[in-house]
């Protein structure tokens, strides 16, 4: 697998859905119409409330014939999650 810098992208919480996932609207990507389901437990406890804003910090990668689909389900799973700093602009 060949990494690259992260993706940054600001989030709002939409939905929590089963199986432990919470579906969050990215709201950098043309106009906050696509989605992403992320690991709920990668959300501290006060950034999961519906309409919590917040960025969300995802690897880059590309997938190389020799990886196996484990360690891309892996790669897919580390998300980090950081509040939203002075310098990033909420959107109402």
């Amino acid at each position: 697998m060949k990494l690259r810098g992260d993706f940054r992208f600001r989030v709002r919480v939409e939905m929590h859905l089963p199986e432990a996932f919470t579906r969050v609207r990215i709201l950098d990507i043309a106009n906050g119409s696509h989605w992403w389901d992320i690991p709920t437990d990668s959300i501290p406890l006060h950034l999961r409330p519906i309409g919590s804003q917040f960025l969300v910090i995802s690897p880059r990668f590309t997938v190389e014939h020799f990886d196996t689909p484990d360690e891309i389900r892996q790669m897919c799973r580390e998300v980090q999650v950081a509040e939203l700093s002075n310098n990033d602009k909420e959107i109402p």
